[in-house]
């Protein structure tokens, strides 16, 4: 280094720089094979490889004018669809919002600017961010910075996982680097607020390199000051005019001509180099991987709403390629992003650093690459939140699973005294044996304790041994509750999960309800609609469907839609669907705007406490995670005023969820449902399914519920829950009163006169039983309420009335 100049200001300095490039065209090329896209690259040509084919079965090239004549002269027809692409990319962000802008590049932060925010995230957080540090130079003697979060930041401690994450591989990819930098205020943010973060940060040794090619992305600020660079490489003078090697094509893990990812050509933009780690970015990054191997990483890209893993060298899949099927699944549940091998997704790659960290380490190694075409490798400033948030839960995911995470699954219970109905009472006294999940690529070793600060639940045992393999699951316990008589049914108790593991003790909730739940209503959505009522007609609105399967590519591709089966946890075919019929682009049988579909009115004021469950699924794909979402909401006023149960965006999987609505709304004898699919603006392949639904309560004497709508000739269901194989009869009367007590039967009799009956019947093995009943089409019972009730083996020991339940004629 100069004597007397700042190692900062070497970001400022050209270093033997050519002359500033020609302004790049994005061209479009017809396309009459995928040979096409290989004699391109053959010839030379910036190929755009993340788009490939578009819709229209085009290919992308960035090209000057020059490099257009080449095209010419290699017999390719083609037109400029966006002419000068570097001038186009800095005028949206000089049109974007100021307030958007987390830098002075098109809206992105310099090399000196990231180092400066290091510099503020080190300060921000001392005590988990170290200040930064250099892993090496780059070819122009620029450092390449890196960062440690943990609550050991200045030290690499070996005893800890390791989670990796880098960014700008590739110089003209800003929103790689940023979305790092925002990773680690996130993580700062949320540390001790969080508990699952702050397991992450005691629990790990996470490595950020926000920037590989410092000479790349500082040559795209010195050509464009205002965003929009495109040069890709690193900065290596090859001689003849050309420069650079793409520092992605040059670890050593099928590095060579022998495989088509790269060339040999130093024009190329996929140059591999001389040799393996011929760059001394790459080779800084090989040390500093063989010191700190971590159990997952993240290689940022863009663009492409793509979450690739290896292999990508050869069309050939890894032995773990169930494993990382399933990791992309998860990281991808929220954003869309179509997932795989880079050769599934993309093109086929080698010498690629996924293919390097799996293959030389075992780490579980994954590259996003963020945005959409609409982004570009330049997104509108006004975007970079919303792209930085889709891609967190999957880097969140890979700092949990770079070593061992324990998830709590459903316990075991065992009852030790009580009266022998499988389910925790007030009074009784159980054993529970606590399960576990881990999908990390460590073991959990460690151990497990519940306590209670609540009078009414003891807890005696423990701490338990807590052993769960890697992508494995396994128990701690057992442990013994016992529940005070004056215990409430149908309340939720918290105890105190204690975890101590890999240097972190953490507490969460572990929840237990009391009672039998007992079952209200449950709509599969198979037989009849029960008054559902959707809020226009089209051919994209909800329905009662069988769904047929649509994925983001038609037949072929990766994400699925709409899939082509209801609920798999349910039995039938049928569901509520968005547009049932099969389609493969946006505006064909997809959600095209917005559609309601709202329950009939029920009833549930007879009960304090009410847990709410249903089947759905929401794709929102291609598009940003932020765009659009599904809305569930629960009225207790007969849909005058509503109050949302979720709002969420993409989640392509059938998923189940579970509400107390008591949380929510005071339980009422007016109650409605009502669920939103939308795409608004219609940008996006927007599917959206609802199955399985059902409402349950906790109590000690059977129940009564009834769905479906209830007008003149219209036929709804009734459901009874109480004591296996009982009589039942089900009463009904005009009015109601505030209840009497008769003897010989549990609870209070509420109906006015004496009983008449309606129906009559014996429960089930499993204590449950289902009637349709149809109201009589007769004028007089419009406007009218029909009080009901039911009486559970009367004259036997088990004797009990129902809740009452009013059925409103409109």
């Amino acid at each position: 280094m100069t004597p007397g100049i700042p190692l900062l200001l070497l970001c400022a300095l050209p270093i033997a720089q050519q002359p500033a490039p020609s302004p790049v065209d994005l061209v479009k090329i017809p396309a009459s094979s995928p040979a096409d896209f290989a004699e391109l690259v053959r010839l030379g040509f910036d190929v755009d490889d993340h788009l490939g084919l578009d819709a229209a079965g085009n290919l992308t090239v960035y090209a000057d004018d020059a490099e257009q004549d080449r095209l010419a002269a290699a017999g390719f027809r083609f037109w400029v669809e966006i002419e000068d692409l570097p001038a186009f990319y800095a005028a949206r962000a000089a049109a974007a919002p100021a307030r958007s802008a987390v830098g002075s590049m098109g809206g992105f932060r310099t090399l000196a600017e990231i180092g400066q925010e290091m510099d503020r995230l080190a300060a921000a957080y001392p005590a988990i961010v170290s200040p930064k540090f250099s892993l090496g130079t780059s070819i122009q003697g620029r450092p390449i910075w890196a960062l440690r979060v943990s609550t050991t930041p200045t030290v690499h401690d070996p005893a800890k996982p390791t989670a990796w994450y880098d960014a700008l591989h590739h110089a003209r990819e800003p929103m790689s680097g940023e979305s790092l930098l925002q990773f680690v205020d996130w993580l700062g943010a949320n540390y001790g607020v969080d508990p699952a973060v702050t397991r992450i940060v005691e629990s790990r040794n996470l490595l950020f390199i926000p920037c590989v090619n410092p000479d790349g992305y500082e040559y795209n600020r010195q050509t464009n000051p205002n965003g929009g660079g495109m040069w890709r490489k690193n900065r290596r003078n090859n001689g003849g005019g050309s420069y650079g090697v793409d520092l992605n094509r040059n670890y050593d893990w099928e590095w060579g001509p022998q495989w088509s990812g790269s060339s040999g050509s130093p024009s190329s933009e996929i140059y591999r180099g001389t040799a393996p780690f011929s760059e001394p970015e790459t080779a800084a990054l090989r040390d500093a991987l063989a010191a700190m191997p971590p159990g997952m990483s993240i290689s940022a890209h863009s663009y492409s709403d793509l979450w690739i893993y290896p292999w990508g060298y050869s069309t050939v899949y890894t032995n773990e390629n169930a494993l990382f099927r399933q990791y992309g699944a998860a990281m991808t549940a929220n954003n869309g992003y179509a997932y795989g091998t880079s050769w599934e997704v993309l093109y086929t790659a080698n010498g690629v650093s996924d293919d390097y960290h799996y293959g030389a380490h075992g780490t579980y190694a994954f590259t996003p690459e963020i945005g959409g075409p609409s982004d570009g490798f330049w997104p509108s400033p006004a975007r970079i939140q919303a792209l930085a948030a889709e891609v967190r839960p999957g880097y969140r995911m890979v700092a949990q699973w770079a070593g061992g995470w324990a998830e709590q699954q459903p316990p075991v219970w065992t009852e030790l005294s009580g009266n022998g109905d499988a389910f925790p009472e007030p009074g009784e006294t159980w054993q529970v044996e606590l399960a576990f999940r881990n999908d990390g690529a460590a073991a959990v070793n460690g151990t497990a304790s519940l306590s209670s600060s609540d009078p009414l639940v003891g807890v005696s045992g423990g701490p338990a041994p807590l052993q769960v393999p890697a992508h494995g699951s396994g128990t701690a316990g057992p442990f013994t509750l016992a529940f005070d008589p004056a215990a409430v049914s149908g309340a939720v108790y918290s105890l105190d999960l204690g975890l101590d593991y890999d240097g972190s003790a953490t507490v969460e909730p572990f929840e237990i309800v009391l009672g039998r739940p007992r079952l209200l209503a449950h709509d599969d959505m198979e037989v009849r609609g029960y008054g559902w009522s959707v809020s226009n007609a089209t051919n994209w609105s909800w329905e009662r469907a069988v769904p047929q399967r649509t994925t983001t590519g038609g037949s072929t591709g990766t994400q699925t839609v709409q899939p082509g089966n209801d609920n798999p946890a349910g039995a039938g075919t049928r569901c509520w669907v968005t547009g049932a019929a099969a389609g493969a682009s946006a505006g064909t049988n997809d959600v095209d705007g917005t559609t309601w579909l709202t329950s009939p009115p029920f009833a549930l004021g007879a009960f304090a406490a009410v847990e709410l469950e249903y089947a759905r699924w929401f794709a929102n794909l291609p598009g940003s995670a932020l765009d659009d979402r599904f809305l569930a909401q629960v009225s207790n006023d007969g849909g005058a005023t509503w109050t949302t149960l979720e709002e969420v965006p993409n989640a392509n999987s059938w998923q189940t969820v579970r509400f107390r609505l008591q949380d929510f709304v005071t339980p009422s004898d007016a109650m409605r449902l009502r669920f939103r699919a939308m795409d608004e603006p219609n940008n996006d392949l927007t599917e959206a399914l609802l199955d399985d639904l059902r409402l349950t309560a906790y109590s000690d004497l059977p129940t009564l519920g009834l769905w479906g709508e209830t007008t003149l000739g219209a036929t709804a269901t009734v459901f009874l829950d109480g004591p296996a194989g009982a009589g039942w009869q089900l009463l009904w009367s005009f009015g109601r009163t505030a209840g009497q007590a008769v003897g010989g039967v549990r609870g209070l009799y509420y109906l006015a006169g004496g009983p008449r009956v309606l129906l009559a019947g014996t429960l089930g093995a499993d204590g449950r039983a289902r009637q349709d009943v149809t109201v009589p089409n007769n004028p007089n019972l419009a406007g009218r309420t029909i009080w009901l009730q039911a009486v559970v083996d009367y004259g036997g020991p088990q004797a009990a009335f129902t809740n009452p339940l009013p059925v409103v004629v409109p």
